[in-house]
């Protein structure tokens, strides 16, 4: 499934924290909330610009995956 630029944003924000704090355990879920405030706070430029790398692993998923149709389960 294509990433969205939130999820695209939420990956880089744990990237950073791990290189930041290498010795700590970071729990997914505060890493996730953390980036949640994070994220509602970052001004349009940097919105824009995970929407923009979030195209661009659309366009690359429909390459990989030419016949990939997203079926939740029930």
């Amino acid at each position: 499934r294509p990433q969205n630029a939130w999820v695209l944003f939420r990956k880089d924000y744990e990237a950073n924290q791990r290189l930041k704090f290498p010795d700590k355990t970071l729990k997914m879920k505060n890493v996730s909330t953390d980036a949640g405030e994070i994220w509602r706070n970052q001004p349009l430029k940097i919105k824009r610009y995970f929407e923009i790398l979030s195209k661009l692993a659309h366009e690359q998923h429909k390459i990989l995956y030419p016949d990939y149709k997203y079926t939740p389960k029930k």
